[in-house]
């Protein structure tokens, strides 16, 4: 109860930044709240924050999670949760009052709440659905490139490697690897595929048994590049017939797929490419039309885009082959509700873009969600309430 008619008032009340947030991820969220008064130079003195499981408990002035006591401070921005320990899928309801300049305490303010997301990577049940043809990773990327592919792997540490036979022995003082990414793309699109840790070596002889290591890039990771060429100058010309690519660490492709791409490899001799049209023998190839091993000495300084992709009109009636078809999915599932819903809560991400509706409504306003991440590292996920949105039947 207000013990005068000056006491300060609670205005808006946030947790971790946001009104009402659901799916917080931070096992002490951080609690904050505005103060109305009609004095100028209010001040805070001291609060007081209860949270409990239900919102009822706060009627009667019951925190069962969390009863801060009257904490004598001026803060009330970022106070830490500090109550009982949150699980995943909780419901946490709040309220708080404040002592302004005068001692005197405000009104408790009115019940806000917030939700815990999923703390723990077990808590996850669902599991990725997708287009058929989208979720072969022979069919990406979307718009292909004219490179070589080797088939994936399940391990980075999977034995890859590439060997030119030049036909005869040749000096040589330089090799550069071409990375499979389309020319003049802007420097923030990721290449694909390109080694992550690698070695080069020449030989005269087909079985290596003298060969020369001219690279080393083994012991660190090289950085996903940004441009059309990857330049590496030998410490002495060597000559040789056989230049060998031995990767020790592939990258990764998506979550679970690793593997090895290239727009070509140029062995030069004072920079007069001397591998064009060279024999390529390899660990394993993606034959196709854009992708295939013969693009490693075709000669080309660059990548080219493929002129189109028959495989994404595969399946689709009137669209002809010679075509690329964009590809936007929809994914339907129907379930049957037993009886009446308490609580119904979505947890939904995707790898790209994804719009989720409900017996014909949207879920929500949100537009390029899940937004954008490096998939192969971190992907987030939206939380909905959308216990409305469900019914009997």
């Amino acid at each position: 109860m207000n013990h005068g008619g000056h006491a300060a008032e609670i205005g808006a009340m946030q947790c971790e930044y946001r009104a009402n947030p659901r799916g917080i991820d931070n096992p002490h969220p951080r609690l904050t709240w505005t103060i109305i008064s009609k004095r100028r130079g209010e001040v805070q003195t001291a609060y007081q924050i209860l949270v409990a499981s239900r919102k009822d408990l706060l009627t009667h002035n019951n925190g069962d999670l969390w009863n801060s006591g009257r904490v004598v401070s001026s803060q009330s921005v970022d106070i830490e949760y500090a109550g009982a320990p949150l699980r995943s899928r909780n419901i946490c309801f709040w309220k708080v009052r404040i002592w302004d300049r005068d001692g005197k305490s405000s009104d408790w303010s009115p019940a806000a709440a917030w939700s815990m997301g999923l703390l723990e990577s077990s808590d996850w049940h669902g599991q990725w659905i997708s287009d058929p043809v989208l979720a072969d990773p022979a069919n990406r990327p979307l718009t292909p490139i004219h490179c070589y592919r080797s088939q994936l792997a399940s391990s980075p540490d999977a034995a890859k490697w590439i060997v030119l036979d030049l036909g005869t022995a040749k000096p040589m003082d330089a090799v550069d690897m071409i990375p499979a990414r389309p020319s003049d793309e802007n420097s923030d699109f990721r290449t694909a595929m390109f080694p992550i840790r690698f070695k080069i070596d020449t030989a005269r002889t087909t079985d290596f048994s003298d060969a020369r290591l001219v690279v080393d890039q083994t012991t660190s990771d090289y950085p996903n590049p940004r441009g059309d060429s990857c330049h590496f100058s030998f410490s002495s010309s060597v000559t040789a017939r056989y230049v060998r690519l031995t990767v020790t660490r592939l990258s990764c492709w998506d979550a679970r797929d690793y593997g090895l791409a290239l727009g070509g490899i140029l062995v030069s001799d004072h920079g007069r490419t001397i591998s064009t049209g060279a024999q390529v023998n390899c660990s394993d190839s993606m034959e196709t039309e854009a992708w295939s091993r013969r693009f490693l000495t075709a000669g080309k300084a660059t990548v080219a885009l493929a002129d189109n992709s028959p495989t994404f009109a595969a399946g689709i009636p009137g669209v002809q082959s010679k075509f690329t078809v964009s590809r936007a999915p929809m994914l339907r599932r129907e379930f049957d509700l037993p009886g009446r819903v308490e609580r119904a809560t979505l947890y939904v991400t995707a790898r790209g873009l994804y719009e989720v509706h409900i017996n014909g409504q949207r879920v929500s306003d949100e537009l390029l969600a899940p937004g954008f991440t490096d998939y192969n590292a971190r992907i987030q996920y939206q939380t909905f309430d959308v216990t409305a949105l469900l019914h009997h039947g």
